[in-house]
């Protein structure tokens, strides 16, 4: 039986709560195991087109906002580690995070849940989920609150 071998780390936020226990779970393990940590956060687009139809360069700008609020974010989350990664994609969540866990050869994604039950994770479904089926590693999925 080989040893498991962890060299890089896949860690993606939305900056909820959930995520930023995520984070630390993610340091922790890249400590111990002396691997990479890569943190992607993920912009779905939320525009409709008849709201771009309305001023379609709003779309750009919320975009934009978006993305340097993400990146000031990240860069925060950084800063405490500097050889921490970062990354900014956009599309569905869980389909960025799949293609850049396969694409960078990533080890084990480390990834909050927000802990919908009933209705709520039936209708909205879960990022999670989705990511522990398609995923090419194995994936640790941290609830937001510790039993």
């Amino acid at each position: 039986m080989s040893s498991i071998q962890i060299r890089k780390i896949l860690c993606p936020v939305d900056f909820s709560e959930p995520s930023h226990k995520a984070v630390e779970y993610a340091k922790a393990l890249r400590e111990k195991f002396g691997a990479e940590l890569l943190l992607l956060h993920v912009i779905e687009p939320f525009l409709t087109q008849s709201f771009i139809a309305f001023d379609p360069n709003l779309g750009t700008q919320v975009v934009e906002e978006v993305e340097e609020k993400a990146r000031e974010l990240l860069e925060n989350l950084r800063q405490a580690s500097p050889d921490i990664q970062t990354m900014i994609r956009k599309g569905k969540p869980y389909e960025e995070i799949v293609e850049v866990a396969k694409t960078e050869k990533v080890d084990l994604i480390v990834m909050g849940t927000h802990g919908l039950k009933g209705i709520s994770h039936f209708l909205i479904g879960s990022v999670a989920e989705k990511v522990v089926r398609h995923a090419p590693c194995p994936v640790l999925t941290v609830k937001p609150k510790e039993e």
